[in-house]
């Protein structure tokens, strides 16, 4: 007919379509791989900002090296006497004499072995003879040996030993540094009865610290 206008309908807008696009919505909402489930699962999971704010368990972490010290061996560590003052003393300085004493009895100069004396520019070595000590002291268990030097002498540190006069064995002490520079210490007596021959290393500073000597001394000790 003249002047009518028939209108064509797009392909996929009929009802028909609209129930299928329906349905099709529904299965895919119901089916365990949607994206909806999906969206579940990632927001179960904790996530970094919870980890970073401790409210999750934390990973595992590195090992925190050990501050413990090192063991150490118990062996003493040998003594390193001060630097002798400059300038050196105008003319030699010998070794000084050490006197030795048990309690109130009489002082006995110890008998020398070997030493050596440094200043700011000299080094002086003497070897004392194996002499054994003939002059000696009495002592009882418990006593003490009393060392004392010349004025103008001062100890800076001291080790010894003892053993038998006749016979094997021997003890042996560390020793200890005087940082207060004593003019006189008290050392260990030998404790065995019967004779002993105590021998001690000790380190001296004098002539005004220009002079830092070295010196062996040999005691012959009687214990009663």
């Amino acid at each position: 007919m003249a002047g009518r206008q028939t209108r064509m309908r797009r392909p996929g807008h009929g009802p028909a379509m609209v129930l299928v696009g329906i349905l099709t919505l529904l299965v895919a909402c119901a089916s365990p791989g949607s994206s909806g489930s999906v969206a579940q699962r990632v927001s179960a999971q904790p996530s970094a900002s919870a980890t970073s704010e401790g409210t999750a368990s934390p990973g595992p972490q590195s090992p925190t090296p050990s501050t413990e010290p090192a063991p150490t061996t118990g062996e003493p560590v040998p003594f390193e006497p001060p630097a002798a003052a400059c300038p050196a003393p105008a003319t030699a300085v010998t070794v000084p004499d050490v006197m030795v004493s048990i309690g109130d009895g009489p002082a006995i100069v110890a008998t020398r072995g070997s030493s050596s004396v440094i200043t700011c520019s000299t080094v002086g070595s003497f070897d004392g003879a194996a002499v054994e000590p003939r002059q000696g002291l009495v002592a009882h268990p418990g006593d003490v040996i009393t060392l004392r030097l010349p004025v103008g002498w001062q100890f800076l540190h001291w080790e010894g030993s003892d053993r038998p006069a006749a016979g094997e064995g021997a003890n042996v002490w560390p020793g200890a540094a005087t940082p207060e520079r004593p003019g006189s210490i008290q050392v260990p007596a030998p404790v065995r009865p019967g004779d002993s021959i105590a021998a001690y290393s000790l380190w001296v500073i004098g002539a005004e610290d220009r002079a830092v000597a070295n010196l062996e001394i040999l005691i012959l000790v009687r214990v009663s």
